[in-house]
């Protein structure tokens, strides 16, 4: 029985990665979430995404988008980060809890030009993701097999531009 905890899934695989010679780096969060790690109660809020949630909880958490339950649960896994959780809207809560690295597109492009630095070294960027954000099956448990409805579609692509019709297009040359 492999424990449910972020240890047991994340920081394993990291270790591997190390243990054979590559640079690893987690990309857990993303500029929101940094900027609230700086404030009074932000690394106690810190150690709640990375020491005290499960991934499972986490999850939960996310699915239900329910800001009283994310505010509770961050202050109970990490009293000290209530100040922080407390002054929070229910809105920028839940922006807190969905802001993951692998999403952030600053953090992502920050994070491959460093791993460029060492040609020498091979780097394992551990980059997190919300499984389904954006679908209606957003952080559902079993959402790997769940097919989003044709109107989710249509509202994708129409937010980049595109089409059911011209659902892919090259990239404009000058960016």
């Amino acid at each position: 029985d492999i424990p449910n905890t972020p240890e047991a899934y994340i920081d394993r695989i990291g270790r591997t990665g190390e243990a054979n010679g590559w640079e690893v780096v987690q990309l857990r969060h993303g500029s929101f979430r940094l900027e609230l790690f700086e404030r009074e109660g932000g690394e106690a809020f810190r150690r709640v995404f990375e020491d005290k949630l499960s991934d499972f909880h986490l999850q939960t958490l996310l699915w239900t988008h329910d800001a009283e339950q994310m505010r509770m649960a961050s202050i109970v896994a990490e009293p000290d980060c209530a100040p922080l959780v407390e002054s929070l809207s229910d809105d920028d809560l839940r922006r807190a809890f969905f802001d993951v690295g692998g999403h952030d597109l600053v953090q992502l492009i920050a994070t491959l030009e460093a791993s460029k630095l060492d040609p020498q070294r091979p780097t394992l960027i551990i980059a997190h993701t919300i499984k389904g954000r954006g679908l209606s099956s957003q952080a559902a448990t079993g959402n790997h097999s769940w097919l989003p409805h044709e109107a989710e579609v249509k509202a994708l692509l129409e937010a980049e531009g595109l089409s059911l019709e011209r659902p892919y297009e090259r990239f404009a040359p000058d960016t």
